[in-house]
């Protein structure tokens, strides 16, 4: 699932993300599909700052590697 945080990484340093932390844990997974509960992920940009995410991600397993199908997360302040 290295692929997915890679791809989440690289998206965000596009919208001037400086860094992404990232720790998840398998909830369900059937065939070429599992989701994933955001355990930690926090992200600092220019823009918001310091944000903190909850939430799920949805995986499916293609072209030899995971990707996110959907991502369900949601950001607050980490100031909270």
């Amino acid at each position: 699932m290295i692929t997915a945080q890679s791809a989440f990484v690289a998206s965000e340093k596009r919208q001037h993300m400086q860094s992404a932390q990232f720790q998840g844990r398998v909830t369900s997974k059937s065939g070429s599909n599992a989701t994933i509960r955001v355990v930690s992920l926090s992200t600092h940009d220019r823009q918001f700052g310091c944000r903190a995410w909850s939430g799920t991600y949805r995986m499916t397993h293609r072209a030899g590697g995971w990707r996110i199908a959907r991502a369900d997360i949601h950001p607050r302040s980490c100031s909270r």
